[in-house]
């Protein structure tokens, strides 16, 4: 049997999106009948992914209990043996082929905590792979939600397109068709490749040619007011379908982030 190797194929194979069906939403921040849907997979989806990808052999995962809440469920370092006793900290230490990522996971006020901080531990050392790291990207969503029963009346929906934007922001999978580049283009070559002249002088007659789709060159710039770097015909076509204004790669990844979180 040949033995597998860290390999880019592996990389992405790891950061590839779930199935709709494995993803869950856990509501935070009800208010007036609806909350806000956040998407998370289960550390079960982890496991299955990494046996998928590099077998059972081929990965590893352990973890260390950082501390206690004070106060909660008796003295600092116990081992919890009550439901809902105290909060967790965990050190998580996931090794795949080889290579190791760390994280914290934590649980506070949960049945099984210490179970809970082990399985937070392991999705965030996973996210450190790729694994549901776009999940971090999707778009903010409210949902109709039922406060007495503590569950969204109707499964959360993602807007069309969200998963895709949030998979080539994170640069691991080819960015599709629609986002208006050339075939096979990654979001990580993004800036690498340009299949127009780029113009040198904006004042000049010839940056102000119309281009095929009616706008001129020189306004392909990031329109954050703080950055106005010089954009690819790619980086628009991307940054305008996804957040329907010419941003750079840079302040994508920023305004994802004031988005999610």
């Amino acid at each position: 049997m040949m033995e597998l190797t860290w390999s880019k194929e592996i990389q992405e194979a790891l950061a590839a999106p779930f199935p709709e069906d494995e993803i869950e939403f856990l509501p935070k921040s009800p208010a007036n009948g609806r909350a806000l849907a956040l998407a998370y997979i289960d550390a079960r989806s982890v496991m299955r992914r990494l046996d998928a990808v590099v077998g059972p052999r081929n990965w590893w995962f352990d973890f260390d209990v950082l501390d206690l809440s004070p106060g909660r469920g008796g003295e600092r370092g116990a081992v919890p043996t009550t439901p809902k006793a105290f909060g967790v900290w965990v050190k998580g230490r996931l090794t795949v082929l080889g290579v190791t990522k760390c994280d914290a996971g934590e649980a506070v006020d949960e049945d099984e905590a210490l179970k809970a901080a082990v399985s937070d531990a392991l999705k965030r050392c996973a996210v450190h792979f790729g694994i549901g790291r776009y999940l971090y990207y999707l778009p903010r969503l409210w949902a109709p939600y039922d406060s007495a029963r503590r569950r969204f009346i109707e499964p959360p929906r993602l807007p069309t397109g969200a998963r895709e934007r949030a998979l080539a922001i994170c640069g691991y999978i080819p960015i599709p068709k629609a986002f208006g580049t050339e075939p096979g283009t990654r979001a990580s070559e993004l800036g690498t490749r340009d299949p127009e002249p780029r113009i040198s002088n904006p004042d000049s007659p010839e940056s102000r040619k119309p281009t095929p789709n009616g706008s001129s060159d020189a306004s392909l710039e990031c329109s954050n007011p703080a950055c106005g770097k010089a954009l690819t015909r790619g980086q628009y076509e991307v940054s305008l379908r996804g957040f329907g204004r010419p941003l750079c790669p840079a302040c994508q990844r920023q305004q994802a982030s004031v988005r999610t979180g």
